[in-house]
């Protein structure tokens, strides 16, 4: 069985994520099973392949605008620590 992957967001992060429509099956099922820490971070896990589908829908999403600013600016921030080297 392959390894998970973990990655802690902020409850922001989540919320914008959360407002998506249209979210690969694998990256849907990721965001509905995250789980809430004490610190009130979420906790985000999945595949390789399920953290790649993310990386694309946000790039997506992103490029298409059609979320308010406010959760753009976050998604666009998850976006850059799944992609440090990227220039969104």
């Amino acid at each position: 069985m392959a390894e998970k992957e973990r990655l802690s967001i902020t409850k922001q992060e989540y919320d914008a994520l959360n407002h998506i429509r249209g979210l690969a099956s694998d990256v849907n099922y990721m965001v509905i099973c995250a789980e809430p820490t004490k610190t009130g971070r979420w906790v985000l896990e999945g595949s390789s392949e399920a953290f790649d589908s993310l990386s694309s829908d946000l790039s997506d999403k992103i490029h298409e605008e059609l979320s308010p600013p406010s959760r753009i600016r976050h998604l666009a921030k998850l976006y850059a620590r799944l992609n440090p080297d990227s220039d969104l």
